[in-house]
């Protein structure tokens, strides 16, 4: 893989993934009480997304130019917890899962776990990725959900030809991988954030 397509490649997979167009509605969310202001709860869910996605978008860009998808790699592995951790106040918690993790942090729970089935059937059923989002209201916290796709570009590092010295590099950072073998257009995880009330 030459350096222009693993530039491509690992900047792809996080602006396509990341940046994918949030729709909110009735039919998209799911609420187990009528409590408000869930708005504003999703206003604020939605601006945290955006600003984990151009901060991690900055810090893949500087290691790429400097050391290739490898160093893509290692980015996501550091820098990726920081920023989410950093986002992580006022009783928010931010995070990303996936059914198939990379990272063991990310685990997902029982209602992310199901939150993701239920994405990949409306998926199935014809929706498109800016429509598959998910959010849960009750009287301790407010949830949400935003899938992350899978672009073509994104096969670099979680596909299922991913070059060997990039495979290797990432079973030496994450011995227990899962996030591999999909294909276009999947649904790869998703943005999971959480608020105390």
């Amino acid at each position: 893989m030459n350096n222009q397509l693993q530039y491509n490649a690992a900047i792809g997979l996080v602006v396509l993934s990341v940046f994918t167009s949030v729709a909110y509605g009735e039919n998209n969310s799911q609420h187990e009480s009528s409590l408000e202001p869930i708005s504003e709860y999703r206003q604020e869910a939605q601006n945290k997304i955006k600003i984990f996605a151009g901060q991690l978008k900055g810090q893949l860009q500087q290691a790429i130019k400097a050391g290739g998808l490898t160093s893509a790699i290692d980015v996501c592995k550091i820098q990726a917890p920081l920023i989410a951790n950093s986002l992580s106040i006022d009783g928010w918690q931010v995070a990303r899962t996936s059914l198939k993790v990379r990272n063991e942090d990310n685990i997902a729970d029982q209602w992310e776990q199901e939150t993701l089935v239920k994405l990949a059937d409306r998926k199935a059923n014809g929706e498109s990725f800016k429509q598959l989002t998910q959010e849960q209201l009750t009287t301790t916290d407010y949830r949400f959900m935003q899938a992350i796709g899978t672009a073509e570009i994104c096969l670099a590092c979680h596909g299922k030809n991913i070059d060997k010295n990039v495979l290797q590099h990432i079973n030496q950072q994450y011995p227990n991988d899962q996030a591999v073998g999909f294909s276009k257009g999947d649904i790869r995880g998703a943005f999971t954030l959480s608020k105390r009330l």
